[in-house]
C-alpha cells in the first residue's frame, strides 16, 4: 500500500499542522493492559501507521523499546528527526507484514490509521507479534469542532462538500468509505476486534488554540483534501484550504490569517486483549 504523504513536504506539513495525540490515550491503553496481566515485564510496544510519530513518542515512558512503522519513508524520516528519544526507533513497513518476531510486544497501537488497513491481514499479524495478555489498541479523533459558529459552519461545509466526496478513503478490506462524520461508528461498531475482551474509551478530549492559518494547513493534510489537490494538480486551482482560510477571515472580519481560533478535539479508543493462554 502506498501513502499519499510520500513526499517530505507533505510529511513535514502533517507533523506541524496535526493536533497532538494526548499521552492520556497511551495511559488508558497501558492501564487496560495491566488489568490481570501476568506476563513478563513490559519490554516493547509497536505503533503501526505511525506517521510523523505523534502517537509513538507517548509510548516511550512505558516501554524500554518502542518501534514506529509506516509505509511512507518520508513520514519515517520526519518521525526519526523529530523524536530523537532513547529506546525509540522507526522503520518503513506495512500493516500486514510487521517487522518483529512472534510474541515480542505487549502493545500494538494504530492511531488514526487502521481505517487504511486490510484489518483481517493486520489482525493476523497483530496476533503473531503480540505476547499473551497483550493489547491491540486503535483510535482516532472526531474532525475538530471550531468554537466559533460561523467558522465552524464554513469548516464543515468543506468537509461535507461534494468536491471531497469522491476522495475519502475506501478501506481495502471491507470496502467502507471512511468519510468526515462516520469514523467513530466505523471504529467502534464496524471493525471487528480480534479478541473478545474489549474496552472503549472516549474520555480524552481537549481544546486547541491555534492560528487560523494553522487550521487551514491542518485541513490541507486530510487524506481527501490531499487527494483532491493532487487530482487537480498543484496550483491548478485555489486549494480548499486557501478557500477556507479566506472565507474564515471574512467571517471573523479580519485581514490577519494568524488570528487565533479554538478547536475541540475528541478521541475514541478501542482496545482488545489477547488471552493469556494464546500462543
Amino acid at each position: 500500500m502506498s501513502s499519499i504523504w510520500a513526499g517530505a513536504a507533505e510529511a513535514a506539513k502533517y507533523r506541524l499542522s496535526r493536533p497532538e495525540h494526548p499521552a492520556a490515550i497511551v495511559e488508558a491503553v497501558v492501564a487496560f493492559l495491566r488489568e490481570g496481566y501476568k506476563g513478563a515485564a513490559l519490554s516493547q510496544a509497536l505503533d503501526v501507521g505511525c506517521g510523523s510519530g505523534l502517537s509513538t513518542k507517548n509510548l516511550v515512558p512505558h516501554f524500554p523499546r518502542v518501534l514506529g512503522v509506516d509505509v511512507s519513508s518520508a513520514m519515517v524520516e520526519e518521525a526519526r528527526s523529530s523524536h530523537p528519544l532513547a529506546g525509540l526507533d522507526f522503520a518503513t513497513g506495512s500493516a500486514n507484514l510487521l517487522p518483529l518476531p512472534n510474541a515480542s510486544v505487549q502493545v500494538v497501537m494504530a492511531g488514526r490509521a487502521i481505517h487504511y488497513f486490510n484489518q483481517e491481514q493486520f489482525f493476523q499479524e497483530v496476533h503473531r507479534v503480540l505476547a499473551p495478555g497483550g493489547v491491540v489498541a486503535y483510535y482516532s479523533v472526531h474532525f475538530p469542532t471550531v468554537l466559533h459558529e460561523g467558522v465552524n459552519s464554513l469548516w464543515w461545509s468543506i468537509l461535507d462538500s461534494g468536491q471531497l466526496k469522491p476522495f475519502w478513503p475506501v478501506n481495502p478490506g471491507d470496502g467502507h468509505i471512511i468519510g468526515a462524520r462516520n469514523r467513530r461508528d466505523y471504529y467502534i461498531h464496524t471493525i471487528q476486534a480480534p479478541y473478545s475482551l474489549t474496552s472503549v474509551d472516549e474520555s480524552v478530549s481537549y481544546d486547541r488554540p491555534l492560528a487560523l492559518s494553522t487550521l487551514a494547513a491542518e485541513l490541507d493534510t486530510y487524506s481527501a483534501v490531499v487527494r483532491h489537490r493532487q487530482s487537480l494538480g498543484e496550483g491548478a486551482a485555489p486549494s480548499l484550504a486557501s478557500t477556507f482560510l479566506s472565507s474564515a477571515m471574512a467571517a471573523l472580519d479580519t485581514s490577519d490569517p494568524d488570528i487565533e481560533v479554538i478547536t475541540r478535539n475528541s478521541f475514541f479508543v478501542v482496545m482488545a486483549k489477547k488471552p493469556m493462554e494464546s500462543a
